[in-house]
């Protein structure tokens, strides 16, 4: 739990700290939270591989956070796309 809450924080602060990082329009948002929902997909066999060659902290900090992270931030660039979307049709 603490590395979901780690890597959503540290998404968070991405995409404060760097505004122009990612992504402008639709089709490119939504081909990055594509790509996330893939490399999710692969986090199980990933921290597998890994655990068995360096152990469960190696694991954490190379897999799982930097894969958690990118999904945090793929969905958060896709909801500045669509607030910004929103905002050129009012």
């Amino acid at each position: 739990m603490g590395c979901g809450i780690g890597s959503a924080l540290l998404a968070l602060w991405m995409l404060l700290r760097f505004p122009t990082l990612g992504p402008k329009g639709f089709v490119g948002s939504m081909v990055a939270c594509g790509a996330a929902t893939i490399l999710t997909s692969v986090i199980a066999p990933a921290m597998r591989l890994v655990i068995s060659a360096a152990g469960p902290a190696a694991a954490m900090l190379l897999v799982a956070v930097p894969i958690l992270t990118y999904a945090f931030w793929s969905g958060g660039v896709l909801l500045r796309v669509l607030a910004t979307l929103r905002s050129a049709f009012r």
